[in-house]
């Protein structure tokens, strides 16, 4: 997915956030780059309680 989202790092409950946004370039389904930030989870800051998981729309949060 190709699409500009942040809605797991809002959702995520910890603080410090244990999911992070790293931006990046992705290619969407015409073929253009678009700029997207892809998530990433910090292991020694989740509880698992997958706050971040449920609300994403591509499931690019893995639990486990």
């Amino acid at each position: 997915m190709a699409t500009p989202c942040i809605v797991c790092e809002e959702w995520c409950p910890t603080s410090p956030k244990a999911v992070y946004l790293l931006e990046e370039i992705a290619i969407d389904s015409r073929g253009r780059e678009v700029r997207v930030k892809r998530p990433y989870v910090d292991a020694s800051l989740c509880t698992g309680c997958g706050a971040c998981y449920a609300p994403c729309p591509a499931q690019a949060i893995r639990i486990g």
